[in-house]
């Protein structure tokens, strides 16, 4: 699934400007990047870091940008004068990145003494002193002081500064003021927003090529196979739009667009796409073709003429922001559901009971809080999962989507469903729609529930018009009919990887001890410094394990040959891996050994007591404080969180496995008890949620104990009301979702409560009822009702909101030091401080114990420059390598530039593999062009590379060959592969026996050790 991708374009909204809107954009930005010119030199100029004037400034670095932009352009040649001068800018300018914080590449690599210089010289900017008089605050003889950086002051007495200011709003201004005017435009997508021409240097010809920047890839779904989408080629049936500016993607969104003559309407936009601004378009004919199908025969008209009466009133359709995602449950990546027989498949009520339990109750008018208020409450057991009916004893748990109907479908073995059947003398269950069947003679294989179904009120709506259908079998035979496709993702793995846990689940652990995060962070800190000199850490440390199921060819090829550490390329990427290791522990995201994550499911045994015996009250399997994990051993306690955790929500539970667990619980889900109140404490459902569980006994012992007095938090969300669909109601819906989907300002709020030094019963108070506000935030967007915060709450708000952020924000959310606090005793930061303390040149690398790297071993023919292909393509095929490995990265920057609702990291992992793949089809191309040529085995256009890369520049980044050619390069080491790296020496040596993992020598001396060993025990 994960390997079939088609390509296609991500836009946002300048691609859709006009003429005079792309002009009036064009001076904002060059007047924008002009004041931040000036800020620059402004801060150099202060701290006697340079002395040029602006002006000077201004040319050396245009100079600068002009000249490395050449190196990019391979038709243009340098002189011997311009290579000089880029040689002096490029020095001059990095001694600058040393001493100043100012815009840098997150390549440009600092050490501790750069950084130590740049926030020394942070602080003497930011000394914060008297705007009239200019003395600092304690010699300020003035009577009422206004403060102001000295940095600030110099800045507002700059006239061009100034100048820059006013006329930055000026042209803001002037560009709103034409967007809007334009609002009932149907815009145009040009051509050449997407492709760029150029003309060939040979022939003369034009030819156009795609912007390959602007192109992500799409996973295989049930979209993608419905409208014959090819894997590998671009498609302009669907865009995705990212939005920038509210009333151009408006009109987009209402009026649609046109590209080639074509009309592109909004399709839908997926919770994690509204999250992110993202809309998804489609070309209208195609829409008309397939949306039966894609809509399982409940199209647009069957939605809005749907009445529901609520309170006395009538509303018609659905609430727009659930239709959109359940329409965008065709996008989601997954594989075909290979045997599904829809026959067999019912769908049932859900399996819900009333649970008692101690809640701190929030009023969501007043927002007072009741504390340990024992109610009862309706729990959903059953939210989002199904059952299936598999003929194993042990199977896999795995996300299902069908049109309309996504969840977690977990297995039951039949023999012993048929068993329980018997026990009970009762084989018949009914249906939603009222309709009795037999698990035995109906061979019933799935069963969905309600929560599960989507659209089944529209589909009884449906089914009301035919006189003699229940909604399902309306279903069932739109299903068959248009040929629509059940998909599975997400399918639990056989193994289980140790997960990393992150601050929220660390920061709420106010009660830890300096002793105890050093008990959590050990593993850690070891790895990083065995990481310098230990061959088999320095492997995993790059993912080159066998556990590793998704590993690339470069780890693949470590794996082989070990030898490969000795690369420069290969240890920069340590050196990298090792520097991210360091910073998310920095962050407290580590690993805590056995911390597994896993699907979250009901106990299914008193499922079946409530669906098959009909007992509303079964007692299940596991009682209130009990879970089941087979991935843990019985009587375990453990700690079940989930993300996101920003009150104290850590639920102790002690792990069951007996023989009853063993027969119903056939998954390495964790199975919970149907008498807890736990999904209040979690805020989940059971569709897919996963659970982080951590097991160490440290860390449990810490959370009980944090734990003694804190119950789950309850309140009442708002519901939310239909609505007909149309463009207008989807944008008004799309624009709600963005206004009340920056969560992020309440969980940073929560994460500053829990960093304060001492937090006690105020700020637990504070901390429930932004918890509150968030969670009705994220379901605002669905239900439209968000609470009226009180005036005292929005005093203590902005109090929070005066705070910096906590110290550990460095490296959790990239701050810089000025942005954050000093560093304080919270239990975040106290691991802070400890991968804080190892400074670069603490731990020395050493890789005596790896053999050496010859090149040899990585090639097929390491006489390629004899050939006759080495002779007549070698040169050609070297250029165009070489023109490539520029362009990638010119691609990559515009990447960064064009994804503004991504973050980085996200941006690039997905787009990477379209660039790589673009890049290795030019360097392919180069033989190809030529027809009289005989075919070329890409084995030799690799040694080609191979050859040119590691013996003329040993000494820098290879990730273009190896990503876009690694698979070879493993073909050519497994054809090599005759002897094994011993563990000892590093020497090759032949091997004796399957268990042999060193050479003669080193194993007589490994023995005689363990023999001194043995004799001295």
């Amino acid at each position: 699934m994960m390997n079939k991708q088609v390509k296609l374009f991500m836009l946002d909204v300048k691609d859709f400007y006009t003429s005079k809107e792309s002009e009036l954009n064009k001076k904002y930005l060059e007047t924008k990047k002009y004041k931040k010119l000036i800020e620059e030199h402004t801060k150099l100029s202060m701290l006697e870091i340079i002395t040029e004037s602006l002006s000077e400034y201004k040319v050396k670095k245009e100079l600068y940008e002009s000249l490395k932009s050449k190196t990019y352009n391979k038709d243009t040649e340098m002189s011997d004068e311009e290579i000089k001068q880029l040689e002096e800018l490029k020095k001059y300018f990095n001694a600058i990145l040393k001493s100043a914080d100012v815009k840098r590449s997150k390549k440009f690599r600092l050490s501790d003494k750069d950084k130590d210089t740049i926030s020394d010289n942070e602080n003497k900017l930011s000394l914060v002193i008297c705007e009239d008089c200019g003395e600092v605050k304690d010699k300020c003889k003035c009577d009422k002081m206004k403060s102001i950086s000295i940095y600030k002051k110099k800045l507002k007495s700059i006239k061009e500064y100034k100048d820059c200011k006013d006329n930055i709003k000026k042209l803001h201004k002037e560009f709103e003021e034409e967007r809007k005017s334009n609002v009932d435009l149907v815009r145009t997508l040009e051509r050449d927003r997407l492709y760029f021409k150029y003309k060939d240097k040979d022939t003369g010809e034009e030819i156009e090529k795609v912007k390959v920047y602007k192109q992500i890839a799409l996973f295989d779904s049930f979209l993608t196979r419905t409208l014959d989408l090819k894997y590998d080629e671009l498609t302009e049936e669907i865009f995705i739009i990212e939005t920038v500016y509210y009333d151009i993607i408006e009109q987009l969104v209402k009026n649609g667009f046109k590209y080639l003559g074509n009309t592109y309407c909004v399709f839908t936009s997926s919770a994690g796409q509204l999250r992110k601004k993202k809309v998804v378009m489609i070309k209208e004919s195609t829409f008309n073709t397939f949306k039966k199908k894609l809509m399982c025969g409940l199209i647009l008209d069957d939605i809005n003429s749907y009445i529901e009466i609520i309170d006395d009133e009538e509303y018609k359709g659905c609430i727009v922001n659930k239709y959109l995602t359940y329409l965008a449950l065709t996008n989601s990546a997954s594989s075909l559901w290979e045997g599904f027989d829809i026959s067999k498949a019912i769908v049932i009520p859900d399996f819900e009971t009333e649970v008692t339990g101690i809640v701190d109750y929030i009023d969501n008018k007043t927002f007072e809080i009741t504390l340990n208020d024992n109610r009862s409450i309706l729990i959903n057991h059953s939210d989002g999962a199904g059952l299936y009916i598999t003929d194993s004893e042990i199977d896999n748990a795995f996300q299902c989507r069908l049109p309309w109907m996504k969840g977690l479908m977990i297995p039951v073995n039949k023999k012993s469903l048929l068993e329980y059947c018997s026990s009970v003398n009762k084989y018949i269950i009914r249906d939603l729609d009222g309709v009795e069947w037999d698990l035995q003679k109906h061979d019933i294989r799935y069963i969905f529930t309600k929560s599960q179904f989507k659209m089944y009120k529209y589909y009884k709506h449906l089914a009301k018009k035919s006189g003699n259908k229940t909604a399902w079998k309306t279903y069932q035979d739109y299903f068959i009919e248009l040929e629509c496709e059940a998909c599975k993702l997400n399918i639990e793995p056989d193994t289980f990887l140790d997960k990393e846990i992150n601050y929220q689940f660390l920061q709420s652990l106010t009660n830890m001890t300096e002793t105890e995060v050093n008990i959590l962070i050990k593993s850690t800190y070891d790895e990083i410094k065995d990481a310098y000199n230990d061959t088999d850490t320095m492997l995993e440390m790059l993912g080159a394990t066998k556990i590793n199921r998704k590993r690339n060819a470069l780890q693949d090829a470590l794996l082989l040959y070990p030898e490969l550490l000795h690369d420069y390329h290969v240890q920069d990427m340590l050196s990298g891996a090792i520097n991210s290791r360091k910073k998310k522990a920095k962050a407290g995201k580590f690993i805590i050994e056995n911390t597994k994550r896993m699907f979250l499911c009901p106990d299914v045994f008193a499922w079946l007591e409530y669906l098959i015996s009909g007992n509303k009250n079964p007692e299940g399997l596991l009682k209130d404080g009990q879970v089941s994990c087979m991935l843990y051993d019985d009587g375990v306690t453990l700690d079940i969180l989930r993300s996101p955790s920003l009150y104290r929500e850590h639920a102790i539970n002690t792990n069951l496995i007996d023989d009853n667990t063993q027969k119903w619980f056939i998954t390495n889900c964790i199975y919970t008890s149907c008498h807890t109140i736990m999904s209040k404490l979690l805020m989940y459902d059971v569709d897919g949620d996963e659970a982080t569980v951590i097991s160490d006994s440290t860390w449990t012992k810490v959370a009980e104990e944090a734990m003694k007095g804190i119950n789950p938090l309850y309140y009442e969300l708002g519901t939310g009301k239909p609505e007909e669909i149309n463009n207008d109601s989807i944008w008004e819906s799309m624009k709600l979702a963005w206004e009340y989907g920056n969560i992020g300002i309440y969980s940073n709020r929560l994460t500053k409560i829990w960093n304060i030094d001492g937090i006690n019963d105020n700020a637990l108070t504070l901390a429930k009822k932004i918890c509150f506000i968030n969670n009705a935030s994220i379901d605002a967007a669905k239900t439209k009702y968000f609470p009226k915060i009180p005036e005292d709450l929005k005093i203590e708000f902005k109090i929070l909101d005066k705070l910096k952020n906590p110290h550990f924000f460095i490296y959790a959310k990239n701050k810089k030091e000025s942005q954050v606090e000093e560093i304080n005793g919270s239990v975040v930061n106290k691991v802070c401080k400890k991968f804080e303390d190892i400074k670069d040149n603490e731990f020395t690398y050493d890789f005596s114990k790896i053999g050496k790297f010859y090149i040899k071993n990585i090639m097929n023919n390491p006489e390629i420059n004899e050939t006759e292909v080495y002779k007549t393509y070698g040169e050609a095929i070297i250029n165009k390598y070489e023109e490539m490995n520029e362009t990638k990265n010119k691609w990559f920057i515009k990447v960064k530039d064009t994804n503004l609702n991504d973050s980085e990291e996200e941006t690039i992992i997905n787009k990477s593999s379209i660039i790589y793949s673009q890049c290795k089809q030019e360097i392919l191309s180069v033989v190809s062009k030529d027809n009289d040529c005989r075919i070329i085995d890409i084995v030799d256009i690799v040694d080609i590379l191979i050859k040119y890369v590691y013996s003329k520049h040993k000494d820098r980044c290879k990730s273009l060959l190896w990503t876009a050619f690694g698979d070879v390069i493993v073909g050519n080491i497994k054809l090599n592969k005759k002897t094994f790296m011993c563990l000892g020496c590093g020497r090759r040596y032949k091997k004796k026996s399957n268990n042999q993992k060193r050479c003669e020598k080193c194993s007589d001396k490994n023995r005689k050790e363990k023999d001194k060993l043995r004799k001295k025990k």
